[in-house]
């Protein structure tokens, strides 16, 4: 069974395309309170199919500092075109795999100037994957699909530091990347009561939802 709640974006002739991360919380609650509920299958795990561009920082506790900008946000095209002139084009794919236009990286660049007092406060740049495990008291980790975005090294699988460096930020401020179907643990039983998941519920890493929506 289909399960969904809307959300409201914030958008003007700016470019600004936005998402407040609680709302966004909130919603994935009451869907998964709705499914629960609902089905009436024996559910093993859960796992989390993310859209792919949207960045936001946190704080240590995991608190939103802004709203999260979305992939088709466009303020941050200068920012996109000067790590574009610093990586190369054709450099920048072969690192990522992906473009930078619809990814977090200019974006970031754009938060750290245009939000500097967050940025400051900044413990990791999150998208909605990381952002949603957290809340259900797991570390944050990020899928290869997702990761590849911002600024994972495809072939090494790890952070490129070189791409992160022209931004000024390190690996320690983004999650941890893994592969899909990678188990994180058990659902602790309060995070389960709250979301109204069976005990002892396994969580697994997702993908991205275009990644999800091919197989």
């Amino acid at each position: 069974d289909l399960h969904s709640f809307p959300t409201r974006r914030s958008s003007d002739l700016n470019g600004t395309a936005e998402l407040d991360p609680n709302v966004v919380w909130s919603a994935a609650q009451r869907v998964l309170k709705e499914a629960f509920s609902q089905t009436k299958q024996d559910v093993k795990a859960l796992s989390i199919s993310s859209f792919g561009g949207a960045v936001f920082p946190i704080s240590k506790e995991g608190t939103p500092l802004h709203r999260a900008v979305l992939a088709f946000d466009s303020r941050a095209i200068a920012e996109e075109q000067e790590i574009l002139n610093a990586i190369g084009k054709e450099n920048f794919f072969e690192i990522t795999g992906t473009p930078i236009r619809w990814g977090p990286l200019g974006k970031i660049l754009w938060l750290k100037r245009e939000a500097p007092q967050a940025a400051e406060k900044t413990w990791k740049f999150v998208g909605f994957e990381d952002y949603i495990l957290l809340k259900l008291g797991f570390q944050p980790v990020i899928n290869y699909s997702l990761a590849s975005w911002f600024g994972l090294d495809i072939k090494t699988k790890e952070w490129s530091e070189g791409l992160l460096s022209t931004i000024g930020i390190n690996a320690k401020q983004l999650a941890q990347p893994v592969a899909a179907g990678e188990v994180l643990g058990k659902l602790d039983p309060r995070v389960a009561k709250e979301i109204g998941a069976p005990s002892g519920l396994t969580m697994v890493t997702g993908a991205h939802d275009i990644v999800c929506a091919l197989l």
